[in-house]
């Protein structure tokens, strides 16, 4: 009998909204190939190659605050499924000040 396939993402999170100070970005969840027993979520403040998750930022959806102008943020969602663990990761996303 053949290993059972580790779970894994099918489709990472997309992020939506207007990257700029004082909005909101949300994160649509990732597609798995099984259903996870729980999924959590945080947040990446990244400055070139270089992210650190932001302290807080828990949940699908991150308030773009003036310390994030001109770095990118990432949304990342943790499954776990029974004995597995796996990330997913969306895109990077350039948060802007809106001028004028």
């Amino acid at each position: 009998m053949a290993p059972a396939a580790r779970p894994a993402a099918t489709r990472a999170p997309q992020i939506s909204g207007i990257a700029f100070v004082g909005r909101t970005l949300r994160a649509s969840a990732p597609a798995w190939t099984e259903t996870p027993d729980v999924v959590t979520w945080h947040w990446l403040l990244c400055n070139g190659r270089t992210c650190k998750q932001i302290a807080g930022a828990t949940r699908p959806s991150l308030k773009l605050v003036r310390a994030y102008a001109g770095r990118s943020v990432e949304a990342v969602a943790v499954a776990r499924f029974d004995g597995a663990t796996v990330r997913s990761t969306s895109r990077r996303v350039l948060v802007r000040v809106r001028t004028g």
